[in-house]
């Protein structure tokens, strides 16, 4: 289930795996409850995610669909590989979608007007989580083969490696792009320059954490485990 940014939509994913042709998503109005459209697919839907500015929303299923909310018109942007997550920039110019291509293990940047295919950054492993700057121009990718990666979102340059001990969980970036912010299962977040890759300071933990992202200001780091 995905809301719309603007709280005006939601949106719902259902998989029949009896009838393989009846894979639904459907969008409803917050407001009134009514469902807007059913949309069928024949393969599963994995992910539903809304645009910042609420005006596309992007379906993977066994390709990835990016539909057009104020007119209805849906777009292609690849098949042909195993997908698994879709997530759009800050300024919705961007789509990345997680998965295989080619027996790679990758984070494919698209256009979400275009669908052209912009970069391609990989891992040697799974990757487990995508985030993009506050500003578009910069992708971190985390994965299981113990590494996250920054890159610049236009040109598809690998900037960084920050290497950890075990799978890297999540990544995120500091309000002013200085910083990145990484966790993972060796119980530790660490603090890396952005720049330089350097590890600028690092912090133990016990338990598990799922997620981890600095304040707005920087000056503090917060990290959220889920609760069986």
């Amino acid at each position: 289930m995905s809301f719309s940014p603007d709280g005006k939509y939601i949106a719902t994913a259902s998989n029949n795996y009896r009838e393989s042709d009846n894979n639904t998503v459907s969008i409803w109005n917050v407001n009134s409850g009514e469902k807007i459209t059913d949309s069928y697919y024949s393969s599963s839907v994995s992910a539903v995610s809304f645009s910042p500015n609420s005006r596309y929303i992007a379906i993977v299923s066994d390709v990835v669909r990016v539909r057009d909310m104020q007119t209805e018109a849906e777009m292609v942007i690849n098949s042909g590989s195993y997908k698994s997550t879709v997530s759009f920039s800050p300024d919705s110019r961007y789509i990345v979608t997680t998965g295989s291509v080619d027996s790679d293990y990758v984070a494919m940047i698209w256009n979400s007007q275009s669908g052209e295919a912009i970069a391609r950054p990989y891992h040697f492993d799974t990757v487990l989580s995508v985030s993009f700057s506050a500003d578009s121009r910069y992708v971190v990718t985390t994965s299981k083969d113990d590494t996250a990666k920054v890159w610049d979102s236009v040109s598809g340059k690998e900037i960084i490696q920050m290497n950890h001990d075990d799978d890297v969980i999540a990544a995120n970036f500091s309000a002013d792009n200085r910083y990145v912010v990484t966790v993972s299962i060796d119980n530790t977040v660490r603090v890396w320059n952005r720049i330089s890759g350097e590890e600028v300071s690092r912090i133990n933990y016990d338990g598990e954490l799922n997620t981890v992202s600095f304040s707005y200001g920087g000056e503090d780091i917060g990290g959220a485990a889920r609760v069986d």
